[in-house]
């Protein structure tokens, strides 16, 4: 029986097109016991690998065709190679990660994760080595000495690999490694160094490696049936019967068993982690528990603590209570909570979150109950500025730590997710295919085209299947009708191939906030391997090394995996607290306070946490909050699912009176009586289905689950049995399935309460000092920023509130924006082109405060109006910064050789050495007298467009009618499918964007409630037009320039 070897998946990423999944079940239509998984330089794919194969019983082998070269100090593309690694036992398991491990270092990484020769030697035990295909070493004019020396090191666990595919250069490497084979006493293997699962498969493979531009013969790299072996005309038939046979000598070989389960976690004390929790719960008791309420709290702690127990989870919260606990001693702001764990009453004792779960009506059986085998998993909120010294704390105490891996999917085969990726890979892939397609000349008319940002002409452009995934919702098949210029033939083509691409992991990243922290070395679990990513604390791009397994699998092999999310929100509301005269606590404030509700309900919650968005602002207008439920409710329920179900303005027009609520039994009065009907918790689901059908918590949390997903026949069969169960309760079919319809529509929208109560009580917090102390919190809002854009709506939020804004000055020496009073003054640092290089003199010299800087900063400054205190005019300073920075260079550079031979003059031991230092002063000193600074007449400088140019705002007001060209003119559908326009000008004082709705795009006239009857407005890319935008960035009329 032939046994398929060597075999890449979709984890060798744009390369490898076959799933495990793909993979696995036509190994198992083949009739073949066992298969390996063989991924370019990585083994990340592993695990999901094993697990398919022990579903389908295949034997798994676990391998990795590793990039190898004679020696990582060569940097040198063309000495990396390929070379196939396959672990018989556990030796071999553990050494295959650890060459994985290895490959990832820094010194090893160029442009490939690599292994040598010496990595090689040190990690062979309890592998078999395969020569792999022709991008292996012996491919090369020193093949027989590598041959040899893989030979030297792995023994008789050494193969000789041949492929049966149809090219030239592969049927003289086949000759080459059977003559090798055969002079050395090498046995022979055969693989097909399969990239997709079927022979049918190979064309949209083809597209696949499109995607990054790569292509290459691949019609025979797919898994073959032992005939096909047999018949191949492309290995000699002398050999066919070894090859195949030792495929199977070597699956016997391979026996390795990966372990899930168990507990390796670092543990927090040797002492009782029960005892050490309530002690810590006995120190907070009097200062969290209300008085009067010291049984209801003590009830519930003492069953929180049986279950919490009883799961395992004491030492874990104990880890979380640590960290916290340090964050606090060393001034770290930490969140209020976040997920299910607000609703631990035990966790608030203890303080590792904020949320008084008897208070706030959080429940603890979201979190944790006898029913749920998941492991203990609380997220925490930190100070973005700090994470790094948090999860340096936690390396110093806890053990190994490491970021975590995330795989991106085309189509996410565990959420909700209609495939936009997939369609948009398709079209990265037929815009390639188009684009060979073309002659030479038509291709480097296309390249100019692009290199000029203008239109290529092109069919299969990203902007034009932007059109079509914007408006896909619920299937990929909806590309055959929604509104696109498609044709029927491109639209059957473009579903095809995304269909085909759906499910596919197309890239991995790093876990925003998950790290995997072990006791021991982390290669005994999992290997390290790498990527470039952005740091969420710094913004930086980096190099960060990364557990190769995804969390879910790092919990599943009893792995502990924290999750420390930098917020900087908190880091904002430290700022403004560390502004404010007198002292704050914000866990003492009213949490009913009459002003910050006003603030919601005026919906001006621009800055304000979870509450930033224009809809959220229009809703929060709507519904007029004036409880801190209903803040939690928004936070549960502003997203586009209960939007367009209608959920939110249920709950809005009941709150408002304007619908009666009418409930179909006491029991949903009863639980969702205080969210108007609407269900919107998870929780309410929950007891819901406890209380009408008799469902025990294990039974009601599956209810959630199942309804939470797409999978139509799941949720139909649990709706159904809870529909028997409530009537086997005495409730009549009427009222069961009435409640159980609203289940099934509201369960793919409904949210964590606790976690809704976490975040609301955070957005409180910010509203409440964005209500009592507008000037520290608008300043720290903006110092919260670094780019110009995400800074200019807190600008204008700061003239709304009627909060002056002072223009940068050089001489106050402020790097960031700075309260003065009741006023804020603009950062020197915010100006464009100056920076954190910045060198601060304060000095009224204006030829001194010139030469402190280079002419980029210098030139920021003044546009700035930064350095008027000068006394200078703009213009005036913009004309003669150069000539004077010349001349103080000059100068500099007289005084630093006069000071360099003075110095010479003291330390001469001649008259003659003396003598020669005085002279050469003395004709520095005339050379400094030379240095003269030519004067030039100010130059004609218009201030608001200076302004702009480095601040993007100006502190005088724009002219109400602008003028500027056309530079981009993009029409696109509403909802309707009447067409609308957004328009970018290109002025004297920067792009100014804007939208024209559909009423006056191309319209003869509309008619504006403000202006009433107006003219149409049309715009022509490359024109001149005068035109006028609201503040809002709707385009209320444009007229063409005419000569």
């Amino acid at each position: 029986m032939y046994i398929s070897l060597h075999n890449h998946t979709d984890f060798s990423i744009l390369d490898g097109y076959q799933t495990a999944k793909e993979m696995v079940n036509r190994v198992k239509e083949l009739g073949q016991s066992a298969v390996a998984i063989t991924d370019h330089g990585t083994m990340r794919g592993i695990v999901e690998f094993y697990r398919e194969c022990k579903a389908q019983e295949i034997k798994p082998i676990i391998g990795c065709e590793f990039y190898f070269c004679p020696d990582v100090t060569i940097r040198d593309r063309a000495f990396t190679h390929h070379l196939v690694l396959l672990a018989m036992n556990d030796t071999g398991y553990r050494n295959l990660k650890e060459l994985d491990s290895i490959a990832y270092n820094e010194s090893h990484m160029f442009y490939k994760p690599r292994i040598d020769e010496n990595d090689l030697r040190n990690h062979a035990e309890g592998l078999i080595c395969l020569s792999a295909c022709m991008a292996s070493i012996v491919n090369t004019d020193n093949g027989e000495e590598w041959f040899q020396r893989f030979k030297e090191i792995f023994g008789a666990r050494f193969f000789a690999e041949i492929q049966p595919l149809n090219i030239d250069r592969q049927w003289a490497y086949n000759d080459k490694v059977i003559s090798l084979a055969r002079k050395y006493d090498v046995p022979l293997v055969v693989t097909t160094d399969a990239h997709y699962a079927k022979a049918e498969d190979e064309p949209y493979h083809y597209l696949w490696l499109q995607i990054h531009g790569n292509g290459y013969h691949d019609n025979e790299n797919y898994l073959h049936s032992e005939d096909e072996i047999i018949a191949t005309a492309w290995i000699p038939d002398d050999v066919k019967e070894e090859a195949i046979a030792n495929t199977v000598k070597i699956a016997d070989m391979c026996n390795v068993e990966i372990e899930f389960g168990g507990m390796h976690y670092p543990t927090y004390t040797d002492r009782d982690p029960e005892e050490v929790i309530r002690e810590i719960c006995r120190e907070n008791w009097r200062s969290k528990v209300p008085r009067g309420k010291y049984k209801e709290y003590g009830k519930r702690f003492e069953a929180e603590m049986r279950d919490l127990k009883k799961a395992n989870y004491l030492n874990y919260l104990l880890i979380i209570w640590d960290l916290v606990n340090w964050c606090v001693k060393n001034n770290i702001p930490v969140g209020e909570g976040r997920g299910s764990a607000a609703g631990c009453l035990v966790g608030y004792l203890m303080g590792f979150h904020k949320v008084d779960s008897i208070a706030y009506d959080t429940a603890f059986f979201r979190f944790c109950n006898p029913y749920r085998q998941s492991p203990a998993d609380i997220d925490t909120d930190v100070s973005t500025d700090n994470r790094g010294r948090i999860i340096d704390y936690i390396r110093e105490h806890y053990g190994t730590v490491y970021k975590v891996t995330t795989y991106g999917y085309t189509k996410n085969p565990d959420k909700p997710d209609v495939g936009k990726q997939a369609v948009l890979r398709a079209q990265q892939a037929l815009e390639k295919e188009e684009y060979l397609g073309l002659t030479d000349e038509q291709r480097t008319d296309i390249d100019l085209r692009k290199k000029n940002k203008q239109d290529t002409g092109m069919r299969w452009t990203r902007e034009r299947v932007l059109t079509v995934t914007k408006e896909l919702t619920d299937s990929m098949d909806e590309i055959l009708t929604v509104n696109s210029d498609f044709s029927a033939e491109e639209r059957e083509r473009l579903l095809d191939v995304s269909q085909h691409f759906a499910g596919r992991i197309d890239k991995m990243g790093v876990h925003a906030s998950a790290i995997l922290v072990t006791p021991d070395a982390v290669e005994k679990y999992c290997p390290v391997e790498g990527c470039t990513s952005t740091d969420t604390s710094t913004g930086k791009r980096e190099y960060v090394r990364v557990a190769a397994f995804e969390y879910h699998t790092l919990e599943d092999m009893g792995l502990l995996k924290l999750d420390i999310l930098g917020l900087r929100t908190l880091d904002i509301i430290a700022e403004c607290l560390a502004g404010i005269p007198q002292e704050l606590s914000l866990e003492d404030i009213p949490m009913n306070d009459q002003k910050t509700f006003e603030l919601y309900a005026g919906g001006h919650t621009t800055g304000v946490f979870q509450m930033e968005s224009p809809g959220m602002q229009k809703v929060a207008r709507e519904l007029h909050p004036n409880r801190f439920d209903d803040l939690a409710v928004l936070v549960a329920l502003y997203r586009p699912g209960p939007i367009d179900s209608g959920m939110l303005q249920q709950y809005v027009d009941a709150k408002n009176g304007k619908i009666t609520v009418e409930y179909p039994c006491e029991a949903m009065e009863e639980i969702a009586g205080s969210t108007y009907g609407v269900l919107v918790f998870q929780e309410q689901i929950m007891l819901i289905s406890m209380k009408m059908a008799g469902y025990d918590l294990g039974q009601a949390d599956g209810l959630r689950k199942v309804i939470g997903r797409k999978e139509l026949p799941k949720i139909k069969a649990a709706v159904a049995d809870f529909v028997e169960c409530c009537m086997k309760n005495g409730y009549s079919r009427e009222v069961a399935e009435e409640v159980a319809g609203q289940i099934e529509a509201a369960g793919r929208y409904v949210f964590n309460k606790s976690h809704a109560v976490s975040y609301a009580k955070l957005s409180y917090k910010t509203a409440f000092l964005k209500a009592h102390y507008p000037a520290q919190y608008m300043c720290a809002l903006l110092n919260s920023r670094s780019d110009q854009k995400k800074i200019l709506p807190y600008i204008e939020e700061c003239k709304r509130m009627w909060i002056e804004l002072l223009p940068p000055d050089l001489s106050k020496g402020n790097r960031k924006f700075t309260v003065e009073g009741d006023a804020i003054r603009v950062g020197l640092c915010y100006i464009k082109g100056v920076g954190t290089n910045l060198n601060l003199v304060r000095s009224s010299d204006w030829q001194e405060v010139f030469a402190a800087n280079n002419k980029l900063i210098n030139e920021g400054l003044i546009k700035a109006g930064a350095l008027d205190y000068l006394g200078k005019d703009r213009g005036w300073m913009l004309a003669n910064l150069v000539s004077a920075k010349e001349a103080a260079d000059r100068k500099a550079h007289c005084e630093e050789r006069m000071e360099f031979y003075a110095a010479k003059c003291l330390a001469a031991e001649t008259d003659k050495e003396r003598n020669k230092a005085n002279r050469m002063v003395e004709q520095w000193k005339a050379k400094l007298a030379d240095v003269t600074f030519k004067e030039s007449a100010a130059e004609k400088y218009d201030r608001i467009a200076g302004e702009i140019s480095v601040l993007s705002f100006s502190f005088t007001s724009l002219p109400k009618v602008l003028t500027g060209v056309a530079k981009s003119v993009y029409e696109f559908n509403d909802k309707k499918g009447n067409t609308m326009a957004k328009l970018v000008f290109r002025t004297a004082y920067g792009d100014f964007d804007g939208i024209v709705f559909a009423s006056a795009w191309k319209k003869a006239k509309y008619y504006d409630r403000y202006r009433g009857w107006q003219k149409g407005i049309n715009v022509i890319q490359g024109l001149s037009y005068e035109f006028i935008r609201s503040p809002k960035g709707i385009i209320v009329d444009a007229r063409q320039v005419t000569a």
